[in-house]
């Protein structure tokens, strides 16, 4: 198929933007892509008009614009998982009393498409149990471990284990393994695994193709986790997950024991 050059200069830039944690200059945008600074203008320029990117007051650095905001409502209304999902969500933070989350795995990238928080005052940071990080969260694990078989070979040939605290698996062989007892046991769980005092349940939702669709997950910080009530947490983040893929066709999930 053929690419159209200035499309993929677009998207490039675009993405430079959403990868940086401060706005970018035309200059260092065109160094770091390797794109001409007249063409990086050009295109910046086009992308600002559009509403795509926008510039901060009195400077002459590039922010991703308010339409990719406009464009990700549009994509999370118009999305069935995301439909069938949120009543079911509100029901299990509800049950919970802590954050609840869907998420969907796009090119080993984990894409939250809804985020309920706590109802405690004391709160986990936003990003905590809602990272990219895929091996060592509970909704990570999940989202990996009901993936092809070759998906889950070539994440593992192309990423390394980072070990983030003492419980984190940083060993390939070890976690292969680990992702086998996730799809027996139909959960997964993050046991302070990327960070020291988080603890976390997952659980997939399939579509009725048998494909996976997605995966529902809490954090619930160790110091309020009562661990004698663990299984019972298991449970409702798995009835959860089964539920909504009941709201998407399937009927038929592994039920737990």
């Amino acid at each position: 198929m053929r690419r159209i050059q200035s499309v993929d200069r677009s998207l490039d830039i675009l993405e430079a933007l959403a990868n940086s944690d401060r706005p970018m200059g035309v200059s260092e945008i065109g160094k770091q892509l390797g794109i001409h600074v007249a063409t990086t203008h050009g295109i910046l320029a086009t992308l600002l008009s559009r509403g795509y990117v926008e510039q901060g007051e009195g400077t002459n650095r590039y922010r991703l614009g308010y339409k990719f905001y406009q464009l990700a409502r549009l994509y999370i209304n118009k999305c069935d998982l995301h439909q069938a999902a949120l009543p079911h969500l509100h029901d299990l933070r509800t049950a919970l009393g802590e954050r609840v989350s869907l998420a969907t795995l796009r090119n080993f990238d984990i894409v939250f498409l809804i985020v309920l928080d706590s109802y405690h005052l004391l709160r986990l940071k936003p990003n905590v149990e809602n990272s990219t990080r895929i091996h060592c969260t509970a909704i990570g694990k999940v989202l990996l471990a009901f993936q092809p078989t070759s998906d889950i070979e070539y994440y593992l040939e192309h990423t390394e284990l980072v070990r983030y605290t003492a419980n984190t698996i940083g060993d390939k062989d070890a976690f292969l393994k680990h992702l086998e007892e996730i799809r027996a046991q139909g959960y997964a769980l993050n046991e302070e695994e990327e960070i020291e005092g988080v603890f976390g349940i997952g659980a997939p939702v399939f579509y009725s193709n048998g494909f996976l669709a997605g995966a529902v997950s809490t954090a619930i910080p160790t110091e309020r986790l009562d661990r004698g009530l663990i299984p019972e947490k298991i449970d409702l983040v798995v009835n959860t997950a089964r539920l909504i893929t009941r709201e998407l066709g399937v009927v038929t999930i592994k039920e737990r024991g």
